[in-house]
């Protein structure tokens, strides 16, 4: 269900993602401290789902995100896109990644079952 009316109804239809200044830094950081600006082109990427699953209000409100996206997506740069929508701001202070293409957290293997399999 896409709730209509809401700040997460903007962002299902296609979204052009520009990368986050710091990936950028990192792929050219050469570039990058020689104050050379590097130009970001956006690329179309997809939200499948965005649903709010918590919310924890105070001082500095918090908020349980979970999203299913396209790939290129960046996911900190989406959080701020909403925050600067809901005239906030908003960042990412925790981000776990439950699936990656045709993998999910169901195939993963534990630290301790991989150091077995060395042995």
């Amino acid at each position: 269900m896409r709730p209509q009316g809401t700040v997460f109804y903007q962002f299902y239809r296609g979204v052009a993602a520009i990368a986050a200044p710091f990936v950028w830094y990192r792929v050219s950081r050469k570039l990058a401290r020689e104050g050379v600006e590097i130009e970001r082109k956006a690329r179309p990427v997809t939200i499948f789902s965005l649903e709010l699953t918590s919310f924890r209000e105070g001082e500095f409100p918090e908020a349980d995100v979970e999203i299913h996206c396209s790939k290129g997506t960046y996911v900190r740069t989406l959080a701020e896109d909403i925050g600067r929508r809901l005239g906030c701001g908003a960042y990412v202070s925790s981000l776990h990644r439950s699936a990656a293409g045709p993998f999910d957290e169901s195939q993963a293997i534990s630290l301790p079952d991989l150091e077995a399999l060395r042995e």
